[in-house]
C-alpha cells in the first residue's frame, strides 16, 4: 500500500509540474508575442520619426524662404517710402515760372492765329 501511496503521490506531484509547465510555456508565448509588438512599434515609430525629421528639415527652409521673401519686401517698402520722399521734397520746391510763360506764350500763339 505504501508503494501504490507513493506512486500516486509521484504522479499528482508530475500533473502539477506538467500543468506548471504548460502555464509558464504560455506565459512564455505571451511574452514573445508583447516583445514582437513592441518591436513593430519602435521600428514604426522609428519610420515615423524619419519622416518627422524630413519634414522639420522641409519646413525650416520653407521658412526661410519665407523670411527671404518678407525681407525683400520690406527692402521694397523702405525703397518706395525713399522715393515717396524724394517725391514729396521735390514737390515741396518752387516751380519754375517758365510753366506760367508757357501757358501765356500759347494764349498768345492762339489770339494770333484767329
Amino acid at each position: 500500500e505504501e508503494i501504490f501511496g507513493t506512486t500516486e503521490s509521484v504522479a499528482e506531484m508530475m500533473q502539477m509540474i506538467r500543468h506548471a509547465a504548460e502555464e509558464q510555456s504560455q506565459g512564455i508565448r505571451q511574452v514573445n508575442q508583447a516583445l514582437e509588438e513592441l518591436n513593430q512599434m519602435t521600428m514604426e515609430n522609428a519610420q515615423y520619426s524619419e519622416v518627422n525629421a524630413k519634414s522639420s528639415s522641409q519646413l525650416s527652409q520653407q521658412a526661410e524662404e519665407l523670411l527671404a521673401v518678407v525681407h525683400q519686401f520690406r527692402l521694397w517698402e523702405e525703397e518706395e517710402e525713399e522715393g515717396e520722399e524724394t517725391e514729396h521734397s521735390l514737390a515741396a520746391l518752387p516751380q519754375p515760372e517758365e510753366s506760367v510763360e508757357l501757358e501765356n506764350s500759347s494764349e498768345n500763339e492762339r489770339e494770333r492765329c484767329s
